[in-house]
Formats: C-alpha cells, structure tokens, sequence
C-alpha cells in the first residue's frame, strides 16, 4: 500500500481531535440547554393533563374493579344459593340418619318425633331458613311454620303458578334421589304476589321421606347486597382515595365515606348540592343515569367539606340488574397544588441539571484534549510500525493471490489439453483413415479422381477442424483486460465447446434453456468460471448411475443476469456446502483436484465480474422424474452497452 501525504494525515492525526473535543463540548452544552428549557415549557404544559388522566384512570380502574367484583357476585349468586341449600339440606340428613341408626328399635313413630324435635326449631339464612319433611305419599311431616298442616297430604297442593308442587318433588326425588327445584310462593307478608323460590330436595330412604329447604330469591339478592355494600368498603379501605359512593336510580345513598348520608336522597342534601340548588342537582342525576350506561365521566360543580364551590370529575357506570350507579371522583383544584409542587420541582432539577451540564462539559473538555493529545502521540508512534505491518501483509497476499490464480490457470491449461486431445482424435482418425485408403488403392492401381477428390475434400474438412478447434482454445486462453459486449449465449456455447467431447464421453446430457441477454464484461473470465463450475458437476455425476443431467438456464430480473447451473448428482453434504468456495477446500483425492477452482470462480465473479456466486441443493422433477441436485446459482450486473466508435 503506497501511503500519500504521510506528513499530512499524522498532523490531522494529532491536532483533529482536540479541536472536535471543544467544538463537540460546546456543541452538546447548547444543546442541552435549549433542550432543558424547551422540555421545561413543555413539562409544564403536560403536567396537568397527565395528572388529570391519570385520575382518571385511577377512579375509573377502582370503579370498574368493584363493578366487576359486584358482576361476579349476582353471576354466582343463584349457584351460591344452591349450594347453601344443599349444604343445609345434607346437615339435615346426617341429623336425621344419626338418629335413625340410633333409636331404629325404638320404632318409626319414636324416631320420627325425636327427628322432627331435632329440626323444628333450627333456623339459617338470617331466621328466614327452615327444613320441611313429606312422605313419599305426598303426608306433611314437619312444616315449622304451620304445624297444624304436618300430617295432612300436599297432594293436591298448588304453587303460586298452578303447580302440583309436591308431586313434582316425589317425581324428581324418585328418579335422582336429590336435586333442586324452583317454584313461585307468596310471602307471609305478602299473600297477593307469588315470589321466585329455589328449593333443594334429598331423599330419605329410611322412613321414605324427603328433607328439603327454599330460599325466597329476593331475600338472597338483598343479603347479598348487604355484604356486597360491606366488603366494598372494605376494598376501599385499602386504597390511597376511600372516596366511592353508591346510588339507586333515584338518588337515594346505599354507600358514601360519610355514613350519615347512607338511606338519605342525593336531592335532599343541602351539604351537598347547596341551597336553591337542586335543579342542578337534578340535573346531575340524570347525567349519572344516562352515563351509567355504558359508564363516562362528568365534570360539575361540588361543594366540598369547607362549603366551597370546587369542580369535581367523576367516572360512574351502572349495576344493571340492581339499578345500582357507582361512582368515583377527584377534585380538579388538586391539580393546581401538585402542578404547582411540580413546577418548583422542575426548576430546582433544571438549575441542578444546568450546572452539572457544565461542570462536566467543563471536567470533559480537560480530560479528553489530554486523552486526544496522549493518543495523537502515541498513533504517530505506531503508523509507521503500523504501515509496515501493513505493507508486508498485503504483499503477503498479493504474492498467493498470483499463485492461486497461477494454480487455477495451469489447472484449466491441464483440462483443456485433454479436452484437445478428445476433441481431436476423432478428425485424425479420419485424416488417418483417408490417408490408409489413398495409398492402398494406389498400390492396388485401383485408384480414380473422384475417390481421390473424396478423400481429399475429408482430410481438408478435418484438418480445418482441428485449426478451428486450436482458434478456440487460444482464444480462451488469450489474455483480455478489457471489457467487451457479449451475449450470455454465444459464452456459454464457447464453454460448451470447450468441454464438449469429455461430457459426450462420460454420457452426461446438458440441457440448455439461454436466452441471448446482452453483456458488458470479461467473457473469457466468466468462460473460465462456467467452466470450473461444469467440471465439478462432472466429477460428481461420474460417481452415479442412471442418467446424468445438467441444466443451464438464464433469466434477468431488475437489471440483474441469473445463471443457474443444476445438475442431478445427488447434491452437497451440509456439512460442506458452506464451504465449498473456500481455498484449497476439496472432497476429492489429491491426485484430482486442488481445491481452488470453486474458490477462483468466486474470487473472479466478486471482485471481477462484480456479481454473486452461491450454492444450494435443489429438488426438481423432469421427465416425471425426481431428481435432487447441486443449484449454482451466478449473479451478473447487466451493466452499460458498449459505445462503439
């Protein structure tokens, strides 16, 4: 490598970097405070939407989280129910059945009292549980809120909707033997109205009864509403803003953090809505309903524990099935106390930031102009040891370079000596042939004009061949440092010819599909590697049975030439195939091959023809045939016409 104005580069070397340090120092300082004065105005700026959005969000995550909870509560709240009925019911049995097993010799008149004594007077669900026994023939046995009706039959006995209750009970009980049944029965409290009830069965086998138990709906849902309502506030009790109130459709508080106002209507509030006020409370109201909906938040007006006016933001959303809107809300004037917090906290970060900026741009300026001026010095004292490495390597290389082209080409000079003698011992045989004949007929006096013109013309004709085989030989071997203008055909067709006579012999069918693209590049180069790439598919279709292939196609594609030369030998172990354009990397004996065709193909194509070179194995079928193969696959610019003159 010859290196030009030595002098020059090592000076640029050692005084560059201390000049960039300074310039980049100050460079980053006015930078960073442009930057920190413009991400103060806008820190201010996003400050108070983000604190709004982010209340926000906390108030509607609290609200859709105990909307949720309240959402699995009433899914599950008929299975709850259920299973408490049967848990009650099988406590029943096993009171029942323990009695039985105990005092069974006392006799079924005994056992069923000390039974009926054991379970009157038990009481669950609030006091509005209780068990009742029937006979399997349809005889009340123990009823503890009407004894009068026990030993009666229930036969004919009808539900609020026209039922045979009791019948429906014995049918379900003698086919499953426990199980739950829902019928419609007014309240003692109100004998005008059939309400839901839920009941669960078990038959008793012993004394063939059945125990049961019910459970009005409604009274259910409303103790679940209770404990909903507490464990609500319990939830709230654990977050950071215990502010949550819940109200019905018509204002009335079921919760609110100050517990005077729970049973009281919203619209009554003076505390709350002020005097003379109630129109917009009213209003509020229906905003309340009509958000629930879908749930929303709404901005208004609150007079808050100090009777100040303040606006408020509240996320509310709807219980549907229990009419139920829940709501959540922050005061906006919050925002202006930790905006103001924040500002001052920016500032002071800012003055902070500011002058750390630059102390340490000033720490940086000092540091790195010793470093650049320490490392100036110490790169000047290693370029020339440096350029000498350099040189000695690259002449290194530039020497085994020559080498392996010298290789390559005495390697391509020893095949195409045997492909001249295959080529030209068919036409000296016919030159021989003639010439044996010539002299026997003469001997023999038999010899006339015209055979003499025949074999004459013969001789002629294969004499002009091996002139013109050594033309095309030569030409290959003719050293061209010049571009020129070629087709990919009329090179591929040299290649052929080149190497004809030994694929004949060794049976091996090319089968060709070129179109004529025109090219600017070196054509006895590519020659070479078109001929380096069908030797190797030659050497390994030797080594199979059955037909041999080899496909040669051409295509362009977005200014680009595609050569693809395939063959059916099986294709390349993976171990190797990333290696095969390695120098000196060969799988065939010695004596065969040097390893440096492939790897000479794709120094020419890279760096020469400037193209891409690339290995794969490919499937393919033909003649209704699979076959697998090697895929050579060459890329070639196109490049510019040549300008003729």
């Amino acid at each position: 490598m010859v290196f030009k104005n030595e002098e020059k580069i090592i000076k640029i070397i050692k005084y560059t970097p201390p000049l960039f340090v300074v310039l980049f120092a100050c460079i980053i300082s006015l930078v960073l405070l442009i930057d920190n004065k413009i991400t103060f105005n806008k820190e201010k700026e996003k400050l108070e939407n983000d604190y709004l959005l982010r209340n926000q969000e906390l108030v509607k995550n609290d609200v859709e989280m105990v909307y949720n909870y309240i959402s699995k509560q009433q899914v599950s709240m008929e299975n709850r129910l259920k299973q408490s009925l049967k848990n009650r019911v099988n406590e029943a049995y096993i009171i029942a059945m323990e009695i039985y097993h105990q005092n069974q010799h006392l006799g079924k008149e005994t056992v069923t009292k000390l039974i009926k004594d054991a379970l009157v007077n038990v009481r669950f669900n609030e006091g509005r549980g209780y068990y009742f026994i029937y006979s399997m023939d349809y005889e009340c046995i123990l009823l503890p809120i009407n004894r009068s009706l026990e030993g009666t039959s229930f036969y004919n006995f009808k539900e609020g909707r026209g039922e045979y209750l009791t019948r429906n009970i014995v049918e379900m009980v003698r086919k499953n033997k426990e199980g739950y049944l829902t019928w419609w029965f007014p309240k003692p409290s109100d004998l005008t109205t059939s309400y839901k009830k839920i009941g669960f069965n078990k038959y008793f086998e012993p004394l063939d009864w059945f125990i049961g138990t019910g459970e009005y709906f409604d009274e259910f849902e409303q103790s679940t509403q209770k404990k909903v309502l507490n464990d609500i506030e319990e939830m709230m009790s654990m977050t950071n803003n215990k502010y949550l109130f819940i109200l019905t459709q018509e204002g009335v508080f079921l919760s609110h953090p100050e517990k005077e106002l729970v049973g009281k209507n919203l619209l009554e509030q003076n505390s709350l809505i002020g005097e003379n006020n109630k129109h917009e409370a009213i209003n509020n109201l229906n905003t309340f309903k009509q958000l629930s909906k879908e749930g929303g938040f709404h901005e208004y007006a609150h007079l808050n524990e100090n009777k100040k006016w303040l606006m408020k933001t509240s996320y509310v959303k709807g219980v549907d099935k229990w009419d139920w809107i829940l709501g959540k809300g922050f005061y906006e004037s919050d925002v202006a106390y930790v905006l103001q917090e924040k500002q001052q906290q920016l500032k002071e970060e800012f003055n902070k930031q500011l002058l750390n900026i630059f102390l340490i741009a000033l720490v940086l300026i000092v540091l790195l102009l010793m470093l650049s001026s320490y490392v100036s010095r110490l790169l000047q004292a290693k370029f020339k040891g440096y350029k000498q490495n350099i040189q000695a390597h690259i002449q290194k290389d530039k020497l085994q370079q020559e080498l392996l082209f010298q290789q390559s080409k005495m390697a391509a000079m020893g095949e195409m000596i045997g492909n001249i003698a295959h080529q030209w011992r068919q036409p000296l045989s016919a030159i021989t042939l003639s010439a044996t004949t010539l002299e026997l007929k003469n001997e023999m006096n038999s010899l006339n004009k015209e055979e003499v013109d025949v074999h004459v013309q013969n001789i002629t004709h294969s004499a002009q061949y091996l002139s013109t085989t050594i033309d095309d030989f030569r030409n290959f071997f003719k050293p061209h440092k010049e571009k020129n203008e070629f087709t990919i055909q009329s090179a591929i067709e040299k290649t052929l010819k080149l190497v004809y006579v030994q694929f004949k012999n060794k049976e091996i069918e090319i089968i060709k599909n070129i179109h004529p693209t025109p090219l600017y590049s070196y054509e006895n180069e590519l020659v070479q590697v078109l001929i380096n790439v069908l030797n190797n598919a030659k050497d390994e279709l030797e080594k199979k049975a059955g037909p041999k292939l080899i496909f040669i196609d051409t295509y362009t594609k977005e200014n680009q030439l595609f050569i693809e030369i395939k063959d059916n030998a099986l294709g390349i172990p993976v171990a190797i195939i990333n290696r095969i354009f390695e120098p000196y990397f060969t799988t065939k004996h010695q004596k065969q091959g040097t390893g440096i065709g492939l790897y000479m193909s794709s120094e020419i194509v890279t760096k020469h023809l400037k193209g891409e070179i690339k290995a794969q194995n490919t499937q393919f079928k033909f003649n209704n045939k699979t076959h697998k193969g090697a895929l050579i696959t060459i890329t070639l610019p196109l490049g510019e016409p040549h300008a003729h003159t």
